[in-house]
């Protein structure tokens, strides 16, 4: 299901990766850890394993959480309807998840009175927040996570065809588009499993 939300801000080429990458992502979830917002400690552990937008991660349903990966079924695009293979350090926490949800979401419980049905638009102000506090700006956003989490796969050498098809970005290329979808899921976990956080203060 391509989705498409009404958004009053088009700062999308503004959105930067958060400056010591996965460090500071860490950081954030400490913070939310000790604030014990579980739905957003949840969310932030969601997304920096799986780079998804956060309307994506928010209107994710524990049906389509399967061994293996995520199926995003709702997204912007079309390049955004993808699998994306399963962290072996996001199983865990993400089994967990959905056993403990009560409402069919992965991120469960959210309730949003935005006109649009937008299910991220309160936990994206708590995010807004907690950023804040940390001293991050205008350009550091929860969009910012999957910026990280993309400079990060790079930092790896991981191919951009790769990264593409793990976060639904369409490829504008020549070479590219003949390939829409074509990385492998063996590929795309070779690539996602490169990702290493400092979690050991956690």
């Amino acid at each position: 299901v391509i989705k498409k939300h009404s958004n009053k801000s088009k700062q999308t080429n503004a959105w930067l990766p958060f400056p010591n990458l996965g460090q500071d992502i860490v950081q954030l979830l400490n913070d939310a850890v000790a604030k014990r917002d579980q739905q957003l400690v949840n969310l932030i552990i969601l997304d920096m394993y799986t780079g998804m937008r956060i309307e994506e991660a928010c209107s994710l349903t524990i049906k389509h959480i399967h061994r293996d990966y995520i199926f995003v079924a709702e997204s912007k695009n079309t390049a955004g309807i993808r699998k994306i293979p399963i962290h072996s350090t996001l199983a865990e926490p993400l089994e967990l998840m959905v056993r403990e949800s009560t409402d069919g979401f992965v991120i469960s419980g959210l309730n949003s009175k935005n006109k649009y049905g937008i299910r991220s638009d309160p936990i994206g102000k708590r995010f807004g927040r907690l950023k804040s506090k940390r001293g991050f700006g205008p350009n550091h956003v929860f969009h910012s996570i999957r910026e990280t989490f993309i400079t990060m796969l790079e930092r790896k050498n991981v191919m951009e065809s790769t990264t593409a098809d793990i976060v639904g970005h369409s490829k504008k290329t020549f070479t590219y588009r003949g390939y829409e979808g074509g990385t492998t899921m063996e590929d795309k976990k070779e690539a996602i499993e490169k990702l290493a956080y400092p979690l050991e203060n956690l």
